[in-house]
């Protein structure tokens, strides 16, 4: 697996984390009135106000069916909510496979002393680079050209103990109070 192959993989790893069904391209997605009003305040706008409905920044998923071809629908049984210590044993293994562009630590414990992992993905994953951007995604909270021009740090759980209460499809019960 590549480096861009591997930045797709955690990606999905991270997104199948809140999915449970097939994931399909073509699925029509229907937003509540709440999240209408809430996309009509969001960064987005803030940011590129009218812009963000110009398909020339935002391609459509028609224009982009057309640079990229037909999008391949995700099987369910391929996702998994990982538990804590699979989730681990799969950061430290990515770690060990990729040891040129991967750097895994811990930002602390959680309440209940689990380690809170990061993983960088970058060319050079233990220097910050100057001007190279740094994208931070962190899951579980209420290719080459990445490689190379960014630096990824990877956080999967924010609130591994609240995700070790909940089970699978559950939204609610995952809170810590």
């Amino acid at each position: 697996m590549g480096p861009q192959s591997l930045v797709v993989h955690l990606f999905l790893m991270v997104i199948a984390t809140f999915a449970q069904q097939d994931l399909s391209w073509k699925a029509d997605i229907f937003a509540s009135d709440r999240e209408m009003q809430m996309s009509e305040q969001d960064a987005l706008t803030r940011y590129f106000g009218d812009d963000k409905k110009n398909t020339t920044v935002f391609p459509t998923w028609q224009t982009m069916k057309e640079k990229v071809g037909d999008f391949i629908n995700v099987n369910s049984t391929r996702i998994k909510n990982h538990n804590y210590n699979e989730m681990t044993a799969w950061l430290k293994a990515t770690r060990l496979n990729y040891p040129n562009i991967t750097h895994l630590y811990s930002v602390g414990k959680s309440v209940e002393g689990r380690e809170l992992w990061v993983l960088i993905i970058s060319d050079k994953p233990t220097e910050h680079e100057i001007l190279e951007p740094e994208l931070k995604i962190v899951g579980n909270m209420h290719g080459n050209e990445l490689v190379n021009n960014a630096r990824f740090h990877l956080m999967p759980s924010m609130n591994p103990d609240g995700y070790e209460k909940g089970y699978p499809g559950d939204r609610i019960s995952a809170m810590v109070l």
